[in-house]
C-alpha cells in the first residue's frame, strides 16, 4: 500500500490533522498526525509528535469507536437542546 493522505482538516490557524495509510515493513497503517505551520509565508506543513498509528487491522474497531463517541456526542447536543 503506497504512503496516502486520506483526509485532513484545519484544527484551527497553525495546526491541522492528517488521516494517512503508509505501509512499514510490509504491513499497512493508519496514521492519525497533528501536523503545525513550520513556515507561514512558504505554507510548509511539519508532522508533530502528537499522533497515533495503528495497524491496518485495527480499523473495524476504531471505526467503531469513532461512531460510539459520534452518538454520545449527538445524544448529548440533543439533550442541551432540549433544556
Amino acid at each position: 500500500m503506497p504512503n496516502k493522505v486520506i483526509y485532513e482538516f484545519k484544527k484551527n490557524a497553525t495546526e491541522k490533522v492528517n488521516l494517512e495509510f503508509f505501509t512499514y515493513h510490509d504491513e499497512g497503517y493508519l496514521n492519525l498526525r497533528l501536523y503545525y505551520l513550520a513556515y507561514v509565508e512558504l505554507d510548509v506543513w511539519k508532522p508533530s509528535r502528537k499522533g497515533l498509528a495503528l495497524s491496518c487491522e485495527l480499523l473495524p474497531d476504531l471505526k467503531l469507536a469513532v461512531d460510539r463517541a459520534y452518538e454520545e456526542w449527538k445524544n448529548a447536543v440533543n439533550q442541551e437542546n432540549e433544556r
